[in-house]
């Protein structure tokens, strides 16, 4: 039983997942032929330590910690985005991409039943409040994104 606690504290705590790249300050302007997803994780007390997978139409495009951000580019057209991390229960959110347009999603952490079981839910937000909430988070490094906006 002590063992199980300890990996269940492992994993929802785990290192430290802090972003470091450059400090948000201004949103980037999309190119005429595609969108910008502006995806984005306020700085919390849970999960602080975990770092959660990003895919885009089921292919993995980054990680993003704990105050972190990511700005995705994409095709205009439907697509299929998720988040999801070990021991969480993730619900994906199909968004329309239009061309030139820029959007915002704001990952949230919801704690579950004595803090063993927790769920991400991806929440659509306004620019106003999304150029608030990115006001101080850190870009995380896109990997297979091109990040030449």
């Amino acid at each position: 039983m002590v063992v199980f606690g300890l990996v269940a504290a492992a994993a929802l705590g785990g290192c430290a997942s802090t972003p470091t790249g450059e400090t948000f300050s201004s949103l980037a302007a999309p190119k005429s032929d595609s969108a910008l997803l502006y995806l984005y994780r306020l700085d919390e007390y849970y999960g602080r330590g975990l770092s959660f997978k990003v895919l885009v139409d089921g292919s993995e495009k980054a990680n993003i910690g704990n105050g972190g951000y990511l700005i995705i580019p994409l095709e205009a057209g439907k697509h299929a985005i998720q988040v999801n991390g070990f021991g969480y229960q993730d619900v994906p959110l199909d968004i329309e991409a239009v061309n030139a347009t820029t959007s915002f999603l704001r990952v949230v952490t919801t704690k579950g039943f004595g803090g063993f079981s927790a769920t991400l839910t991806l929440e659509p937000a306004q620019q106003a409040k999304a150029l608030q909430e990115l006001a101080g988070l850190k870009r995380e490094p896109e990997r297979f994104v091109d990040q030449a906006l």
